[in-house]
């Protein structure tokens, strides 16, 4: 019983100071020697508290197996800047490659700061496309745009309408989007709200010009609806010379 009992005094020892691991074997030293012991015992009183102790140890056993599953989530998300440099005329760079180190299930609210979303046949098309892809990867509910505004009356509303468009289409798949403009807006950043940030030189318009017109297809998720514009970017050219990206968490 001593031993089993200083594997236990052990083991929260090492829990209080954060040695999970090390705390996590102690505990089942620990549990593994009370239960031989409770099968060797033939008293009923005795037996009793044996169980309970028991279960007192499983308890901490199960919190610090908690402790150690937040911790690798944690560590999964914390990294040191990794940056990306995208040379002129280079593929393979979709925002699914850039993105997927950041999107998983915890992911329910996106930020977007980007001063160019505007041209309704390139802009716009990447923030539909971007949209989709968090639609397909994530558990988002909220996505919000900062953005600058066109200045010719024609051009804004233009933007408005499209912008409007997308929010109603996200409505479909029960997301809030929203968007807001701003005048002095010059960062190009996304955020997630499971603690990444991807900052990107040339925002979401680093692709060369497309080349063919608009086209409608739905979004896989639930249910096929015809109401967001994309168009194939597997080997869409990258239109900036050494175009950065920072990816941190």
């Amino acid at each position: 019983m001593d031993q089993a009992l200083s594997f236990c005094e052990q083991a929260r020892q090492y829990q209080m100071s954060k040695d999970y691991e090390l705390s996590l074997s102690l505990y089942t030293k620990g549990i593994q020697s009370l239960m031989t012991i409770l099968e060797a015992t033939k008293d009923s009183n005795h037996k009793a508290e044996i169980r309970e102790l028991i279960t007192a140890q499983l308890d901490n056993a199960e919190k610090v197996k908690s402790s150690i599953a937040e911790k690798k989530a944690r560590d999964k998300h914390t990294t040191d800047v990794i940056q990306m440099k995208i040379t002129d005329g280079s593929t393979g760079y979709d925002y699914h490659v850039i993105f997927d180190r950041c999107l998983d299930d915890n992911i329910t609210s996106v930020e977007i700061d980007d001063p160019y979303i505007r041209n309704p046949h390139q802009q716009m098309r990447n923030l539909v496309r971007v949209s989709e892809l968090f639609l397909r990867k994530t558990k988002v509910k909220y996505i919000k745009l900062v953005t600058g505004q066109e200045a010719e009356n024609e051009k804004r509303n233009k933007q408005h309408g499209h912008l409007e468009e997308l929010r109603i289409s996200l409505q479909i798949y029960n997301v809030t989007f929203t968007f807001s403009f701003s005048d002095t807006l010059h960062n190009r950043e996304i955020r997630f709200n499971n603690g990444w940030k991807v900052i990107i030189d040339r925002g979401l318009d680093y692709f060369k010009p497309f080349k063919v017109q608009l086209y409608r297809i739905s979004i896989v998720v639930d249910t096929p609806q015809l109401h967001f514009k994309r168009t194939p970017y597997a080997t869409t050219p990258i239109n900036s010379i050494q175009s950065s990206l920072h990816v941190m968490c």
